[in-house]
């Protein structure tokens, strides 16, 4: 299968500002396709549109080889109708509640090299249950530590995990743990403490005849 190219270096949407090429000047509001300059109603439409793309993605995955490339086509699918640069890598350095992020200039090689490393691993098939959560948790801290995406990173991720997690003999329920609580695990997987997203990850994982049908995997939004 030919990969569809990652986008990079060239923005396919109005950047008025070189050094803050996502949002609108003088404000924090992210350009988005309806014009919305108000940052809490921006988050409302996005969160509302992307939460119906993933059920639609999520009842009809669409192929692909969990690598970037794969990855980018999730979130250009989540965030077609709101974002002009969804699917699309990030293009400036970023930083989030003290967690430094790969830079810009390196996010393809670093993340090319996580997942050659998740595809060596056969994509975490055939695991127990404690290896499985174990290798999760690291890939996931992985892919977040990068942050591709300007922003829309955690619906995808996980939307990315949830469609791997077909593959094996678990699957993947997000809902069951609070964002808050996520979030913090994240974070401390960011500095380098998977221990909190291994315990959260007991939780998120079930065996596939656990509770499971085809059609439930559920996400929140970003």
């Amino acid at each position: 299968m030919e990969k569809k190219p990652v986008r990079r270096s060239a923005n396919t949407f109005p950047a008025p500002d070189p050094a803050k090429p996502y949002v609108y000047p003088g404000t924090e509001v992210l350009i988005n396709k309806f014009g919305i300059r108000n940052g809490p109603a921006l988050e409302r439409v996005a969160a509302t549109l992307s939460m119906l793309r993933a059920d639609m993605f999520r009842a009809r995955p669409r192929p692909g080889a969990f690598d970037l490339e794969h990855l980018c086509a999730i979130h250009e699918y989540l965030f077609q109708d709101v974002l002009p640069w969804a699917g699309q890598l990030r293009l400036v350095d970023t930083e989030k509640n003290g967690s430094l992020f790969a830079p810009a200039a390196e996010i393809a090689a670093r993340s090319r090299a996580v997942f050659a490393l998740l595809e060596k691993e056969d994509f975490l098939q055939g695991l127990g249950r404690v290896a499985f959560i174990e290798k999760f948790a690291y890939y996931f801290a992985e892919v977040s530590r990068l942050r591709i995406f300007r922003e829309g990173n955690g619906l995808a991720q996980r939307l990315f995990f949830e469609q791997l997690a077909i593959g094996t003999v678990f699957r993947l329920d997000f809902a069951k743990v609070a964002k808050s609580a996520l979030h913090a695990a994240i974070h401390a997987a960011n500095n380098g403490d998977l221990e909190l997203l291994m315990a959260l990850f007991e939780q998120v994982v079930s065996d596939v005849g656990d509770v499971w049908e085809p059609g439930e995997i559920t996400c929140s939004p970003v």
